[in-house]
């Protein structure tokens, strides 16, 4: 089942030390034939997930938003040179 981790460091570029996949937002509760078990949302085949491994690359604990939650905001040349 290990194999299943290596991919995806070989996916994202390496592992993120001192992260486990539990504590990664895209670790998350599925249900799969009437069994509540835990994937990870990046894996493209949604395998049940280990939550203790080490966490790849693509790690995070921000809260992902959907395209229309998101607000574009155009700088101006001041806010830019005022920092």
């Amino acid at each position: 089942m290990a194999a299943k981790i290596s991919y995806m460091y070989m996916r994202s570029g390496g592992c993120t030390p001192g992260k486990k996949c539990c504590e990664c937002i895209l670790y998350t509760p599925e249900d799969k034939n009437g069994r509540l078990v835990f994937a990870c949302r990046r894996h493209p085949d949604r395998p049940e997930w280990d939550g203790d491994w080490t966490a790849c690359k693509f790690f995070t604990n921000e809260a992902i938003l959907a395209p229309e939650e998101v607000t574009l905001h155009q700088m101006t040349i001041w806010e830019l040179l005022n920092g």
